[in-house]
């Protein structure tokens, strides 16, 4: 069976002026899709607290998904952490979510500021979704290091049905791919 984790970043969560229900709509997705969540952790603002949890958290289970601590921040330690994470080299501008930025702000008559620019470029080392409903992209990771998927979702997209479908398609796959890689690796040590 395939474990996750859930990790949720914030110090507003840790202190408890917000409360935690991602989590728990997070874990009835993957439950619908039979993937078993192993445990649900909450992490601060700190860059090195972020790297070692997800870093344990990666060597432990199949799949990481991770919410909150997405900004708009000028800081933005949660992207920062998961590029060095990710090993990545640079960053790269989505053009999808960076219009859709300019669309949500506009609509609103909001001016598109550099913070919130910011937000459309994420690491090289990720895919992305586009989160119509956020300034905040969903960014996809896939664990080289280790036999891992990490996915980022944007604190927005569970109210949105579609984004929650196309991401469960996503996971459905990537599970199938985990256990191919389990049964290579078990037949692997059996022949040694």
């Amino acid at each position: 069976m395939i474990k996750a984790s859930i990790c949720t970043i914030g110090d507003e969560i840790l202190i408890g002026q917000v409360v935690d229900t991602n989590s728990s709509n997070i874990s009835l997705a993957l439950n619908e899709i039979g993937v078993k969540v192993s445990r649900m952790v909450s992490i601060g603002d700190e860059r090195n607290c972020i790297i070692g949890t997800l870093a344990r958290e990666l060597s432990e289970n199949d799949i990481v998904i991770v919410t909150g601590g997405l900004g708009p921040t000028k800081d933005d330690i949660t992207k920062n952490a998961l590029a060095e994470l990710s090993e990545s080299t640079a960053s790269k501008m989505d053009e999808r979510q960076l219009e859709i930025i300019h669309n949500l702000l506009s609509a609103r008559g909001l001016d598109v500021l550099d913070i919130n620019i910011a937000q459309a470029s994420v690491p090289d080392t990720c895919e992305v979704i586009p989160n119509r409903l956020g300034t905040a992209p969903i960014m996809v990771f896939t664990a080289i290091f280790v036999l891992g998927y990490m996915a980022i979702w944007a604190v927005i997209y569970y109210v949105n049905k579609r984004s929650t479908d196309r991401i469960n398609v996503m996971l459905k796959k990537q599970q199938e791919k985990l256990l191919q890689q389990k049964k290579l690796n078990m037949l692997k040590k059996l022949l040694k």
